[in-house]
C-alpha cells in the first residue's frame, strides 16, 4: 500500500512538472510570438514611413518639374507674345509706307498729268 502510494504521488508530481513544464514551454513561446509580432510590426511600419518618405519626395520631385516645365511654358508664351507684336508693327509699318509711296506716286501723277495738260493747252 506504501508503493502504491509513493507510486501515485510520483505519478502526481510528475504530472505537476510536466504540466508545469509545457506551462512554461507555452509561455515561453507566447512571448517568443509577441515579440516576433511586435517585430513584424515594427519593419512593417518603418517600411510604410519609408515607402511614405520615398513617395512624398517623389511628389515634391514631380511638382517642381510641374511648376518648372510652367515656368518654362510662360516665358516661352511671352517671347512668342513679343514677336508676333514686333512682326505685326513690322507690317503695320510696311503698309504705312506703302501707303505714303502710294499717294506721293498719285501725286507725282497728278502733277505730271497737270503739266501735260498745261502743255496741251499752249
Amino acid at each position: 500500500r506504501a508503493l502504491a502510494l509513493a507510486a501515485a504521488e510520483w505519478r502526481r508530481v510528475t504530472e505537476e512538472q510536466e504540466g508545469a513544464r509545457r506551462a512554461a514551454e507555452s509561455e515561453r513561446l507566447l512571448k517568443e510570438t509577441d515579440a516576433a509580432v511586435v517585430r513584424a510590426r515594427r519593419e512593417w511600419e518603418e517600411e510604410q514611413g519609408s515607402a511614405r518618405r520615398e513617395a512624398e519626395a517623389e511628389a515634391a520631385r514631380l511638382r517642381m518639374l510641374h511648376d518648372e516645365a510652367a515656368r518654362r511654358l510662360e516665358e516661352r508664351q511671352v517671347a512668342w507674345a513679343a514677336e508676333a507684336e514686333s512682326r505685326r508693327a513690322a507690317f503695320v509699318h510696311e503698309v504705312q509706307q506703302a501707303e505714303a509711296r502710294q499717294r506721293q506716286l498719285a501725286a507725282e501723277a497728278e502733277s505730271q498729268r497737270a503739266l501735260l495738260d498745261e502743255q496741251a493747252a499752249e
